[in-house]
């Protein structure tokens, strides 16, 4: 059974980057997944694991969305 290990960094994140980043992120290549994802990985079979981020996670989604926010302005 395939499963996919993801990390919640909060719906936050959504808004202030203007919808570039997401909620969840996968645990090994920092991809941005959603629940649209999840939803369809469920129905297939697969097995998902979603927690909180860690603060090493937090900390590299904090800097992804001031990056985000200085392209735009």
């Amino acid at each position: 059974m395939d499963k996919i290990a993801l990390f919640y960094i909060g719906d936050k994140f959504y808004s202030k980057s203007r919808t570039f980043m997401g909620p969840i992120y996968r645990v090994d290549t920092y991809e941005r997944y959603d629940w649209g994802f999840v939803s369809r990985d469920l129905s297939e079979g697969k097995e998902i694991h979603i927690r909180p981020a860690t603060e090493e996670e937090m900390a590299w989604a904090r800097q992804k969305l001031g990056e985000v926010v200085l392209r735009r302005s």
